[in-house]
């Protein structure tokens, strides 16, 4: 049996060791919460910047019948083009077959240059039909008519190549579905920002999928990985099930081979 003074002492010391133990714990508490809170604001950082590089893309450029996303992207060279998908150029009779020759080859760009929103008409470059994806430039009268303007694009080196799509990744997007958030006066363009993950990957496949449901305007939609801060794919299509939140994306090295060209 202990004495009244060893038990003190005894008392004492498991006293100072959880004081210690709960002082670490708030440290490394507070420690947590701090770099969640850089980390947020990391990720907003990158959502202003990543925003501005979309763009609403009407086609053809004359009595616009389809419309969607773009993004502009500097190809292996160090210029600039615009990327988007490639059904969107071709008139709905000839929708499913993407090689196609019958297709639009102009189109009516707005994208934000500083806090404005600009129209562009623009003309393809070139097309990559078996991946469901274009790029595209402003038309020569255009750049003499803009020679001041200015835009925000993503490097090369921002396409992801190597890194592995993984399930349950967390990803974000952007777009102008249904033609939210979209200007055509001197508004700035303001896309819809969606987080969702990554649902399906199939190996050796050019595609993965996304647990959204994409609306019309959402082609050509930018989609970056909050993972690795880099652009993973671009938005394809939804699932032809209109009831499962499926959307389809064409993974971000296709678009690289596209660039090289």
């Amino acid at each position: 049996m202990f004495s009244k003074s060893i038990l003190g002492e005894k008392v004492e010391e498991m006293l100072k060791k959880t004081y210690w133990i709960v002082l670490i714990f708030s440290f490394v508490l507070n420690l947590i919460i701090a770099c969640g809170v850089n980390s947020s604001e990391v990720d907003q950082k990158l959502i202003k910047e990543w925003s501005q590089t979309v763009g609403l893309i009407l086609i053809p450029a004359e009595y616009p019948k389809n419309y969607g996303t773009f993004f502009v992207c500097e190809s292996e060279t160090g210029f600039a083009y615009g990327i988007t998908a490639h059904h969107l150029f071709l008139p709905k009779v000839y929708i499913d077959s993407l090689n196609s020759e019958r297709k639009y080859t102009t189109a009516t760009a707005y994208y934000s240059d500083g806090n404005a929103s600009r129209k562009m008409i623009c003309n393809i470059s070139q097309s990559f039909p078996d991946y469901d994806v274009v790029n595209f430039y402003p038309d020569s009268s255009e750049i003499a008519k803009n020679s001041q303007f200015t835009f925000t694009s993503l490097k090369y080196s921002d396409l992801d190549s190597a890194t592995e799509i993984r399930l349950l990744d967390e990803v974000i997007y952007f777009g102008f579905p249904h033609g939210l958030g979209a200007s055509f006066t001197e508004r700035r363009n303001d896309p819809v920002v969606r987080k969702t993950v990554v649902s399906l990957v199939s190996s050796n496949s050019n595609y993965f999928w996304i647990q959204s449901l994409a609306g019309k305007g959402s082609s050509g939609s930018p989609v970056y990985s909050l993972r690795t801060k880099k652009l993973v794919g671009m938005v394809l299509s939804i699932f032809k099930d209109r009831d499962t939140d499926l959307t389809k994306v064409l993974r971000a090295d296709r678009i690289r081979q596209l660039l090289k060209r």
